[in-house]
């Protein structure tokens, strides 16, 4: 059986991750004012420049039925099935869109909720792939991975509240209180949506390093198969540091990716988070 393995561009994968492990994209629309181009077409630091200048984020466009109905039947030309790996329902409409598309698809279409965003969607797509690879069926592929959700550790130390006051999710008072007193905050999504974590203050280094240093005390059960370090914008140094004492745990893989729309233009320049499994050991065994 072929199955393909397909996700959202807020996977924050670049295209040479996305060729390795065969995984299709469907793209979201990112409109700045009157234009819109579709994620990916667009750099970050050109949202952040429209952000700086007007003092709003660019509009993002959920992906709509019509268009997963679209996208759906076109990978179902080639394969059985389809294992679709889609954005926090807690974020977006976009997951209820390829729900309702897969109840019309012409095959199987599972459509598994991250309940996370960025490189923990990645997380899932890879472990989905391992076990394509190993010779699961379809259904056992989406139960496994949907077992495994919970287990996405998805965190992120921010410099700056601007960016998330600018997209509604955080108010002015609070924004100014942090800026006032030089915090940078740490952002966890918890049951699929972005929560407050901890509040860092000190030069952007040290503050990467002490949330590295709480995350892996807080998430101590990791599975060391695959780490990603994931940021927007950040110093050479500062990536490599965290690089360092990341080898300290002995990750088999340590992958180092940009963030996209999503997080980069939510949370703005200097944002960076590390992302695992945190439930252990996944051994697969090839059917």
């Amino acid at each position: 059986m072929k199955i393909a393995l397909s996700t959202e561009s807020t996977v924050d994968l670049p295209k040479e991750l996305l060729e390795r492990i065969g995984v299709h994209v469907a793209r979201y629309s990112v409109i700045l004012g009157d234009t819109e181009y579709k994620d990916g077409d667009i750099s970050t630091e050109e949202m952040y420049e429209y952000a700086d200048k007007y003092k709003k984020l660019p509009k993002t466009s959920a992906i709509n039925p019509a268009e997963f109905d679209v996208y759906f039947e076109e990978l179902l030309k080639d394969y059985d099935a389809v294992i679709h790996i889609s954005l926090s329902s807690e974020i977006t409409s976009t997951t209820r869109n390829a729900m309702d598309s897969a109840s019309r698809a012409s095959k199987p279409v599972y459509v598994i909720d991250s309940r996370s965003l960025s490189t923990g969607m990645a997380l899932l797509c890879f472990y989905a792939r391992d076990l394509i690879d190993a010779g699961y069926e379809p259904k056992e592929i989406y139960d496994l991975v949907q077992a495994r959700v919970p287990a996405v550790q998805a965190s992120f130390v921010i410099e700056t509240l601007e960016y998330l006051k600018m997209g509604g999710r955080c108010s002015a008072i609070k924004a100014m209180a942090a800026g006032l007193l030089g915090l940078k905050p740490e952002i966890i999504v918890k049951n699929g949506a972005m929560i407050a974590g901890a509040k860092h203050r000190g030069p952007m280094k040290k503050v990467v390093l002490e949330y590295v240093e709480d995350t892996l005390r807080k998430f101590n059960k990791p599975d060391k198969k695959r780490i990603f370090i994931t940021y927007s914008t950040a110093p050479d140094d500062v990536i490599a540091a965290v690089r360092e004492r990341l080898e300290k745990e002995n990750f088999e893989e340590i992958m180092v990716t940009k963030a996209g729309g999503t997080i980069g233009t939510h949370c703005g320049p200097h944002t960076l988070g590390i992302l695992y499994f945190n439930d252990g050991d996944h051994p697969i065994e090839h059917k």
